[in-house]
């Protein structure tokens, strides 16, 4: 039971007191808007509400530069970035080193998003792969294992249907072999290219840690069937390896060009990149890369 102090009642002046009441229902309401307002321009305000926010992420198992780890800060990334879809590399599901965590699951968890994972390899009686984040429906999904790969290690490709606020978006999610064998990624990335033109009439997006400079073989061959938004809107490096002193551009976000539309008509529908960063966090040995595109018909 609660305790109240007694109070003597007073006569009071009734319309005053709504008045006084309606006054101070206005304020409230207009803090909870300005409140909401910059809310959403902070996260926003160049790119425009209706693009989506691309995140490519090489997590590195949730170990940061300095060697701590901890999934928690690898989310608190991804929460603010205000990403609508995130790619993620080098994901751990129930590995020892990473007690046996489902770091899908719990990251998913953590940002309020869908998830979904494809496995490249077991490890230490667990999964090793790559794990996207979605605010969108996911219609479809495929995994594709790369035929050509070294004896110790195998990568994959995650490709999924997603619907964009009514618009079908192919999404495309890898990583590739960074030891330097630039013709083990160039034979990959035939098999990414190949896997593409199954989807002729909708846009696609790929993303991903292709461990790879922009001058490289495999990075040639990519870009004979998609664009590299860094460069279409992108402004400095782009450096996103190793986290603590960038010298690198290894993580990637491509869009295919321009297609006509399942609905024929010849309508083109096409992603446009219009704002890229490279988010600064130690979080991980690799640097986020975060592009906003708007999907543009005509």
């Amino acid at each position: 039971m609660f305790n109240r102090d007694h109070q003597a009642i007073l006569p009071v002046d009734v319309p005053e007191v709504i008045m006084h009441s309606f006054r101070l229902l206005l304020l409230m309401m207009s803090c909870v808007m300005l409140t909401l307002f910059e809310g959403c321009a902070g996260s926003r305000q160049s790119s425009g509400q209706n693009a989506i926010r691309v995140m490519t992420y090489n997590i590195h198992h949730g170990v940061g530069s300095d060697s701590v780890f901890d999934i928690e800060r690898i989310a608190s990334v991804i929460r603010h970035s205000d990403a609508d879809i995130v790619a993620l590399q080098d994901v751990d599901r129930w590995i020892d080193r990473t007690g046996k965590m489902d770091m899908m699951t719990k990251l998913a968890d953590l940002t309020g998003m869908t998830y979904t994972f494809g496995k490249s390899m077991n490890v230490d009686g667990g999964e090793h792969g790559n794990g996207l984040l979605t605010r969108f429906p996911i219609l479809e999904e495929k995994l594709l294992t790369y035929r050509l790969q070294l004896s110790d290690q195998n990568y994959s490709l995650m490709r999924l249907v997603l619907d964009v606020r009514g618009t079908e978006i192919v999404f495309m999610n890898t990583e590739l072999n960074g030891d330097g064998n630039d013709s083990l990624q160039s034979a990959n990335v035939a098999e990414i290219v190949a896997a593409s033109t199954e989807y002729q009439n909708v846009p696609i997006i790929l993303s991903g840690s292709v461990n790879s400079m922009p001058d490289s073989k495999s990075l040639a061959a990519i870009r004979t069937a998609f664009q590299d938004s860094w460069t279409m809107c992108g402004s400095g490096d782009g450096f996103t390896f190793p986290s603590n002193t960038p010298q690198k551009r290894f993580d990637y976000i491509f869009i295919s060009n321009r297609h006509v539309s399942a609905d024929s008509k010849s309508i083109e529908v096409s992603l446009k990149p219009v704002e890229a960063s490279v988010p600064v966090s130690n979080a991980s040995d690799h640097l986020p890369l975060l592009i906003a595109l708007k999907v543009v018909s005509e």
